[in-house]
């Protein structure tokens, strides 16, 4: 009898033991997903520390912005010191270059200025300047020595068209008694004395009779400075440019 070949047989399992494998045994993933799983919990991570970082930079840009307040009220109280500094340097400068001013006017005390000389005349002289000067006072009737006075010196001004005779005395009161009886003289002529004058000195006695002269009153030197007076019986020292505006005030009182 032939042998019949074997039959292959295959376990047999029914519905509910298959569903209870199928549920016990997890679904085998792709490498497809997983990679995908990782790129987005990768990403969810990345997001997380860019928000982290923006909540840090936004704190750290708050901080920052409230120290450059701090700062900036600190600077502006520092400005506002180094203004007030500023405001007394510059007080002190003026009062500094007011004083230096004063002290060289103080020098030309003795010193007095004869304008309106004929440079020929000058010229004629010039080796014997007192002999000129007293020539000068003669003849507006004025004794005056060579013994009172120490030097006589020229200078040329207005780009030398003109000049200046400059009378150094040994007293102040020779100077005043010598001006004082030129303003008494009957004899009018282009020659006038003056007291000598620094460049600023000058400039501001200038500055002072040019407004005096429209608004009133009178400026005039005493003992090398510069006063100005309404007529009322007082009178106000000029020392700088600024006090030219208390002669517009004095007046309209």
């Amino acid at each position: 009898m032939p042998h019949s070949p074997s039959k292959k047989t295959f376990p047999i399992f029914k519905p509910s033991e298959a569903s209870a494998m199928s549920a016990n045994t997890p679904l085998k993933r792709s490498r497809t997903d997983i990679e995908s799983d990782n790129e987005d919990k990768s990403m969810m991570e990345f997001l997380e520390k860019i928000n982290q970082n923006t909540i840090e930079t936004n704190k750290n840009t708050m901080e920052t912005k409230e120290e450059v307040r701090k700062m900036g009220v600190k600077f502006d109280a520092i400005n506002e010191k180094m203004e007030a500094i500023d405001i007394k340097v510059n007080k002190v400068d003026d009062e500094v270059k007011i004083l230096r001013n004063e002290m060289e006017q103080n020098k030309l005390l003795n010193f007095m200025d004869i304008t309106g000389v004929d440079k020929l005349e000058v010229e004629k002289y010039k080796n014997n300047l007192k002999a000129l000067a007293i020539g000068i006072f003669t003849s507006f009737n004025i004794s005056v020595d060579s013994e009172s006075m120490e030097r006589v010196y020229t200078k040329l001004i207005k780009g030398g068209s003109s000049v200046v005779v400059v009378v150094v005395f040994k007293s102040f009161s020779d100077k005043l008694n010598s001006m004082k009886m030129k303003r008494e003289s009957k004899i009018k002529n282009n020659i006038f004395f003056d007291h000598s004058m620094t460049g600023e000195t000058r400039k501001l006695f200038m500055s002072a009779k040019k407004i005096a002269k429209t608004t009133g009153g009178k400026i005039f030197m005493l003992s090398g400075k510069i006063f100005f007076s309404n007529g009322s019986g007082n009178k106000m020292h000029l020392r700088i440019d600024s006090d030219l505006s208390k002669i517009k005030s004095q007046n309209s009182e």
